[in-house]
């Protein structure tokens, strides 16, 4: 059957039809012509006759057939030749498809491998960061740091960077830990986005909060550090550090006042607080009420002798640096 569909689907051939069934229709009919002078007249050339003119219009009839076939054929060949060019193109369209799931199969298995390869390694990231801050304890911004846990500190910021590049899901405490590390670099702006971050997870979390506010006193953006402290505050009311915070913010902004009322709560919250009983003397310093400033100063540097250097560089003692009571405190 397809070798005569190649027949056709040739031009040549067509035309080749077409002519000979236009010769043949021709010659019938010429002969039909040419019939009537040559019938005797008696009945039986008449019979004859007759069946000359059917087989003359059979001939005829076949001939207009052939002709209209062979016409037919001409005309639908490139119709018939487009659909075959379809085909063909169907055909590679789904051999091409066939080809691409084959490979989206191959991906899918490589991507599933890496997929497990990386949920491993997102875990071992958490639990190692989890390890590592329970190695570290409670960091305030408000002491420096030892030695020790500065190098600890360095190490889970190291360990927190490489977890964020994979895409290990990291917690509200561990962007804390983070921020703390940055910020006793001196890199601030780093802290505050991982204090930002920290709350981004968890909104009402009161030492991201505390945190933040520090971070924004460091550059000298006093106002939101104070809603900050606020927030907190909010939060949770009994939140010394935030409280003793919110008072060094009011110092900045040189609020003595209400630096002490803050201040004041700091201390009565938590008494051992060096840093509550040292803002609560730079407030009396800066209104100018000695007696009450050099006591308080001297609880601080008793409970952490860091101060002692602080208050040698604070303006808020400015009036007491040549004060032989302030200079044998410091001394």
């Amino acid at each position: 059957m397809s070798g005569e569909m190649n027949w056709i689907k040739k031009p040549s051939n067509i035309l080749f039809v077409c002519l000979l069934g236009f010769a043949f229709l021709f010659t019938l009919i010429a002969s039909f012509l040419d019939k009537p002078n040559q019938i005797p007249d008696d009945g039986i050339s008449t019979g004859i006759s007759i069946i000359n003119v059917v087989a003359t219009m059979m001939g005829v009839l076949i001939g207009l057939i052939v002709l209209l076939i062979a016409v037919a054929a001409f005309f639908g060949i490139e119709r018939f030749k487009r659909f075959e060019e379809k085909m063909e193109e169907f055909e590679k369209r789904s051999e091409e498809i066939k080809k691409r799931s084959e490979d989206i199969e191959v991906i899918h298995d490589e991507v599933k491998k890496h997929g497990e390869a990386i949920e491993y390694m997102h875990k071992k990231a958490e639990q190692d960061l989890k390890e590592r801050g329970e190695g570290i304890g409670t960091v305030s911004l408000t002491e420096e740091p030892t030695k020790e846990v500065q190098q600890k500190l360095d190490e889970f910021g190291r360990r927190l960077e490489f977890g964020e590049f994979i895409g290990a899901p990291l917690t509200a405490d561990n962007y804390i830990t983070y921020g703390i590390d940055l910020y006793y670099k001196g890199e601030h702006e780093q802290a505050l986005k991982a204090f930002e971050k920290a709350l981004r997870i968890n909104p009402d979390f009161a030492d991201a909060l505390n945190n933040r506010g520090s971070a924004l006193r460091q550059l000298k953006r006093y106002e939101e550090a104070l809603k900050a402290y606020e927030k907190a505050i909010e939060i949770n009311p009994d939140y010394a550090e935030a409280w003793s915070n919110k008072a060094a913010a009011l110092l900045n902004l040189k609020r003595p006042d209400e630096a002490l009322l803050h201040s004041d709560k700091a201390v009565e919250l938590d008494p051992k607080s060096a840093g509550a009983w040292y803002n609560r003397a730079c407030a009396y310093s800066l209104k100018g009420e000695k007696e009450n400033a050099l006591p308080d100063l001297a609880k601080s540097i008793e409970l952490d002798e860091y101060f002692k250097e602080r208050a040698k560089e604070d303006d808020d003692f400015k009036d007491l640096w040549d004060d032989p009571e302030f200079k044998k405190l410091v001394e």
